[in-house]
């Protein structure tokens, strides 16, 4: 089922064999799979993600005051974003696992 993007081919239809998700340009440490998304650690520990933004908690856009979610079906890196983003945590993950809707990383 690709239904939110979660397989991170690059769109939205189910897909029934093997095929290389092609988003991470570097070697995978390790993968989490949530219920319609995905996590990704790379062997230089950046984490990547993909598929149901409103369980990744990533908004796009603010459109009059209200956030708006579209998926993903492509892996991206996730990067702390704000006026600390130069002492931010998520420069070397270790681990990541996935819930249902959320995601913890250390």
């Amino acid at each position: 089922k690709n239904n939110r993007g979660q397989l991170g081919l690059g769109h939205f239809r189910n897909q029934t064999s093997p095929v290389a998700v092609s988003g991470v340009r570097t070697r995978v440490r390790q993968i989490s799979c949530g219920s319609h998304f995905m996590c990704a650690v790379s062997e230089h520990g950046a984490l990547y993600n993909w598929g149901a933004a409103d369980m990744l908690g990533i908004a796009d856009d603010n459109i009059h005051g209200h956030e708006r979610y579209e998926d993903h079906p492509v892996p991206r890196r996730v990067q702390e974003a704000g006026a600390h983003a130069h002492r931010s945590s998520l420069r070397q993950i270790h681990l990541v696992s996935c819930g249902r809707d959320f995601t913890v990383a250390v």
